[in-house]
């Protein structure tokens, strides 16, 4: 099981795109700066550790499953994201449209490394 070096890719992105983030929170006007969004960054990487584990299993399994599996987590993740954001869907808040653009962004910027590990990882012949 090769469990602990993709822990060690996800761990350097996780660093890597909180410390940007970080960096340009610094720019944003102070009344859009709501640091809520950095519970984000810390869901999604549980998310992708979770989704590492349960490929590994898919894989010992059946490895023909594995874009199933990550589509259907994906999803899942998805879902599990709409729901973090309902409390920001429904206010009537000025920072309510620019927090729900910058969750998606930093989103997709997972949903994209993630793809990428995993394609990497387990379509490798290893």
């Amino acid at each position: 099981m090769k469990t602990i070096p993709n822990l060690k890719n996800f761990a350097s992105v996780f660093l890597v795109l909180i410390g940007m983030h970080v960096a340009l929170f610094e720019y944003l006007p102070e009344k859009y700066q709501q640091y809520e969004i950095f519970y984000a960054h810390g869901g999604l990487f549980l998310f992708a550790l979770i989704l590492d584990f349960i490929l590994n299993k898919v894989k010992k399994i059946d490895d023909k499953q594995i874009g199933k599996a990550f589509v259907g987590f994906s999803t899942f993740k998805m879902i599990a994201g709409i729901i973090f954001l309902i409390p920001w869907i429904g206010s009537d808040d000025a920072y309510q449209f620019p927090f729900i653009i910058e969750f998606f962004v930093v989103y997709f910027l997972y949903l994209g490394t993630e793809a990428m590990i995993f394609i990497r990882f387990y379509l490798s012949k290893v």
